[in-house]
């Protein structure tokens, strides 16, 4: 008797891995971001290694996001082109990066924010997190920079 029910709970394993598998998929953050999204309070997103800020698109994440990297120890956001992180982590309720790896290092936050000095000089800066805990904005105003190669005559 116990054997007609294996096939039964066997298809319901399966559909609840798929279900689970598709609540993940719905989570998951694109690596370019162009217009204002909000990260919703108390929920977990996949991200890719680096994310990408521009077109003065507006990132707001509410307080208890956590962002999970299923391949890396760090999640990079990037703010570019007048773009802004408006970030509303708490002490009771932080803002966190996590992990799919196996690990000793703890995974961190990492932001990426360029700001133009004059009209030759772009500077780069770096704030690094392990958790955001208060209330955070950083802002863009350089525009994404388009790297060009070129030759140079050797003759000075």
């Amino acid at each position: 008797m116990i054997q007609n029910y294996i096939p039964q709970l066997l298809v319901m394993l399966f559909l609840s891995n798929f279900l689970i598998a598709q609540t993940n998929v719905d989570n998951q953050l694109s690596t370019l971001i162009t217009s204002d999204l909000t990260l919703t309070k108390n929920t977990t997103y996949i991200v890719p290694k680096n994310i990408e800020l521009s077109n003065g698109a507006i990132l707001n994440i509410e307080e208890g996001v956590i962002l999970k990297s299923l391949n890396h120890t760090r999640v990079t956001i990037i703010i570019n082109g007048g773009s802004k992180i408006v970030a509303y982590g708490s002490y009771d309720n932080p803002i966190k990066a996590t992990t799919a790896l196996i690990t000793k290092e703890q995974p961190i936050i990492v932001m990426q924010s360029s700001q133009i000095q004059n009209k030759s000089a772009i500077e780069t800066n770096y704030f690094y997190y392990k958790t955001i805990e208060n209330p955070t904005l950083l802002i863009s105003n350089a525009p994404k920079v388009n790297t060009i190669a070129s030759s140079m005559d050797t003759d000075f």
